[in-house]
């Protein structure tokens, strides 16, 4: 029923569920998917609950870190995806997630490494270049930053994104040589 849209249905059905196996971590999380647009407290309730049934299963963690994430609670979110990433550590998008939450929280190293994660597991990942740019300008590294902006663009070549960053990268260093030269003719 959720695949096809129809929320309140599927929310009834998973309450009916519950009613015939309140111990089934499965139903749970399936009312936590069928509850987190409309009601996002009751959702992460029943994720919570799924993840207290069956502790070894990552999904319902990387739904309530979705959850916690999108309510700011970046603290949060980067332990459940910690959690995620070790019993997934193949999974390049829990990586950029993980990689997002630690930016957030200003953890630029912590985001670097991430996102580094994300971009050797999938070569492929477009928000794993671009943001692993981002913080690389925040860590200075222009070079490294340069290189994973212009692998989002081969990647997106009609995203505005990495070609805007590319613009401020070039902008800016373009400034800092103007100054350096101008600091030089001063001393001359």
């Amino acid at each position: 029923e959720l695949r096809r849209g129809r929320r309140a249905k599927g929310q009834a059905h998973c309450y009916r569920a519950l009613e015939l196996a309140p111990d089934a971590a499965k139903v749970h999380y399936c009312l936590g998917l069928a509850s987190r647009r409309t009601d996002p407290v009751a959702a992460g309730e029943a994720f919570e609950r799924a993840i207290a049934l069956r502790a070894n299963d990552p999904a319902p963690k990387v739904e309530l870190a979705h959850l916690r994430r999108k309510a700011k609670r970046y603290d949060d979110a980067v332990e459940l995806y910690r959690a995620a990433v070790r019993t997934r550590p193949d999974d390049p998008d829990l990586h950029v997630h993980l990689g997002y939450c630690y930016r957030k929280l200003g953890q630029f190293q912590a985001a670097r490494v991430e996102y580094a994660k994300a971009v050797q597991k999938d070569p492929k990942s477009y928000f794993g270049h671009l943001d692993l740019g981002w913080v690389l300008v925040k860590l200075d590294d222009d070079v490294g930053a340069e290189q994973h902006y212009r692998a989002a663009a081969r990647l997106r070549p009609n995203a505005a994104d990495p070609h805007y960053n590319l613009g401020n990268l070039y902008r800016r260093r373009s400034e800092e040589h103007t100054s350096e030269l101008q600091s030089h003719s001063d001393l001359v």
